[in-house]
This record gives C-alpha cells, sequence and structure tokens, in this order.
C-alpha cells in the first residue's frame, strides 16, 4: 500500500484518486475548487484538501513529506510544475508525475527532471493519428523502463459478457485487469467477475499484448 498526493481534484484527479482508494491505496487530494472538492470527498475515501496545491502549507496539511508519488493533474502546466518541484526539494518526494496540458512544455517538464509526464493531448493526437475509435486503447503510462504499459479501454464485445475473467486467458497471455470502472463504480476484479460491454478497465500487460488484447475485449461484436 502507498501513499499517493494528488494535486487537482478535477475530472482526472478524481477519477486517479476513486481507482487508487479503490486499490486501498492511501490518497490526499488537494483542491481549490470547493464543488470539487465536495465531490471527491463524496465519491472516494481520500482525504480531501481545499486549498491551492503550489503553496506549501497545503502540501503541508497533505502531509506530502510521507508520501511516496505525488501527482499533479490541475488544468495548469506551471501549477503542476512547481508542485512537482516542492514535492522534490521541500519534501523530499521520490516520485513525482505531472500532467501535461500543452505538449509545447514536454521539454521543460523533462528538463527540470519530473519523473513521468502524462500528455493528455499527445494521446489524442495518437489516437487520431492512429484511426481508432473511442473503444480503442489509451495508453496512460510506461512502466518497468517500457517494458510494461499501463492502458485503459472500454469493452465492446458482447460475446465476452457471461464469462467469468479467469476464463478469458488473459493473464496466459501476459495481460492483467487492474481496475473495472462501471456506472460510475470502481472495483477491482477477480477471476469469478465477469465484464459487461461499456466497462471502462484499465489493464497493465506488454506491448507485444496489446493486439491480443485488442481483439479479446474490443472487436464490436453482437452475435
Amino acid at each position: 500500500m502507498m501513499y499517493m498526493v494528488i494535486v487537482g481534484g478535477g475530472k482526472v484527479g478524481s477519477n486517479l484518486a476513486k481507482i487508487l482508494t479503490a486499490h486501498k491505496h492511501q490518497v490526499a487530494v488537494i483542491e481549490a475548487d470547493p464543488d470539487h472538492c465536495k465531490k471527491v470527498a463524496q465519491s472516494t475515501s481520500a482525504l480531501v484538501i481545499q486549498g491551492d496545491g503550489t503553496e506549501i502549507k497545503y502540501l503541508e496539511d497533505a502531509n506530502t513529506g510521507a508520501a511516496d508519488i505525488l501527482v499533479a493533474v490541475t488544468g495548469s502546466d506551471e501549477d503542476n510544475l512547481v508542485a512537482c518541484q516542492l514535492a522534490k526539494a521541500a519534501f523530499g518526494v521520490k516520485k513525482v508525475i505531472a500532467r501535461v496540458n500543452n505538449p509545447l512544455n514536454d521539454p521543460v517538464f523533462q528538463s527540470l527532471k519530473i519523473d513521468v509526464i502524462f500528455d493528455s493531448t499527445l494521446i489524442l493526437a495518437k489516437l487520431i493519428h492512429e484511426g481508432l475509435g473511442i473503444q480503442d486503447l489509451i495508453n496512460l503510462t510506461p512502466i518497468a523502463k517500457g517494458k510494461l504499459r499501463v492502458l485503459e479501454t472500454t469493452i465492446c464485445n458482447r460475446q465476452i459478457e457471461d464469462k467469468p475473467l479467469i476464463d478469458l486467458g488473459l493473464i496466459k497471455k501476459g495481460i492483467l485487469v487492474v481496475s473495472v470502472v462501471r456506472d460510475d463504480e470502481v472495483f477491482i476484479p477477480h477471476g469469478a467477475t465477469k465484464l459487461k460491454a461499456g466497462d471502462q478497465i484499465t489493464v497493465v500487460l506488454s506491448p507485444e499484448a496489446e493486439p491480443e488484447l485488442m481483439e479479446i475485449l474490443t472487436t464490436c461484436k453482437t452475435d
């Protein structure tokens, strides 16, 4: 179990908090908007702090010095960069992850040694460039030096709905389903879990296994 601080409680931050708390991680969310704070508090077990995640005071309130990871996912690249720098310099956080809203800012984040950069614009551009549909894979971030990937995809294939997860043979193919979002509920699946069309799943897999995942889970078959 890890302790993670999330700066930014909008859509990205709140969904991340849901997944992490569902996995039994301890999470603190720092968010300036009171309405967003209320939504995060109602939908997760995370500690919610209303304030500016670029200020030392609120990072202290979140006990950032004890965090294993800080993730900055606000809509401001400047705020995300400052939060990550403060986490490392002032609190000694070993790993920081930043959302980059403007791809032109990527070199700045890289030059300042941000450990992981999540560029949603480039991911969207990749989807469009490769001609992928809305049911296709979204690459969240590489891990294990690129040997594994964390991906999100939406289930489209109705032929798998009555089959337990263990019967799909995903583990043998090097594909691990780590979370499922269904009707705004987040849960961790087990071998007997039956996926449904429309489920949004997060998986860990090797790059070589992506085509098989696409074929098994997202091929749009209705009969």
